[in-house]
């Protein structure tokens, strides 16, 4: 097994990627004095739901609502990146449209087709 097969694209998107998310866990922990991860997110997201009394510990109630904004920066961030960003194949073209609606219809339909 050789290295370009691990990394089809090559080792900086990878290791520019875990950069950059460890940086912004590293700021959040110096700002907060929070651990950002992503199975607290899912603890303290059930803490809406669930009446259980884990979900209802003060150490998920208080750290829940930045947990999710957390949890929606990750979600905008890859929409941002599928519909921004992301390389197509080649000899396909980057489809570009003018209204998000459709721009989301050639997207899926560009990655299915």
């Amino acid at each position: 097994m050789s290295i370009e097969s691990l990394f089809p694209n090559g080792v900086l998107p990878y290791l520019a990627g875990g950069i950059c998310i460890g940086l912004a866990v590293s700021l959040i922990f110096v700002f907060t004095g929070q651990v950002a991860g992503m199975s607290s997110v899912f603890s303290s997201s059930w803490s809406w739901l669930s009446r259980k009394a884990y979900f209802q510990q003060p150490r998920l109630l208080e750290s829940r609502v930045w947990r999710l904004w957390l949890a929606l920066g990750l979600i905008g961030g890859a929409a941002l990146y599928w519909f921004g960003l992301a390389p197509v194949s080649p000899g396909r073209p980057r489809c570009r449209c003018g209204s998000w609606g459709r721009r989301l219809y050639r997207r899926v339909w560009c990655a299915a087709g």
